[in-house]
């Protein structure tokens, strides 16, 4: 990806961000087009560009949900089910807070248990720091 260090406003190596959200309260009270929703409302306010969006029901037992950013994209999958929630966007702009988007993703479906993972990804890092784990966060409420 070429624009890092190059004077473009907010542009930065690639960084993957991995969460895997557990014991969601919500998901058995609201329907997977509002987690669909919920998802591109929390990405929206935490600064993402939302280019387009599509969700896809798996028999009323969970949900896929793809999301094109102008900084990259995001991903969801949740299952009812189990009560689970992962989630996976990649950044490429600080214009995008995408720890605040997670945080609120968490909130609002009520999730008791959280994962949070860095990885770095694509060009631009430094030599040796390719698809590393950067941080890994475990949170329990």
């Amino acid at each position: 990806m070429r624009g890092y260090g190059d004077g473009m406003t907010g542009q930065i190596p690639p960084v993957l961000y991995s969460a895997d959200l557990k014991e969601c309260a919500a998901i058995s009270e609201i329907s997977e087009s509002e987690i669909a929703e919920l998802f591109v409302m929390v990405l929206r306010c935490a600064g993402a560009t939302i280019v387009h969006s599509h969700a896809h029901v798996h028999a009323e037992r969970g949900l896929t949900c793809i999301v094109i950013l102008s900084e990259s994209h995001a991903v969801l999958h949740a299952w009812r089910d189990t009560g689970t929630v992962n989630v996976d966007i990649l950044a490429c702009s600080t214009q995008v807070n995408v720890l605040e988007a997670i945080e609120n993703l968490k909130w609002v479906l009520g999730a008791r248990r959280a994962c949070i993972q860095e990885v770095l990804r694509g060009d631009g890092h430094a030599p040796g720091e390719h698809h590393k784990l950067i941080t890994r966060r475990a949170y329990d409420s």
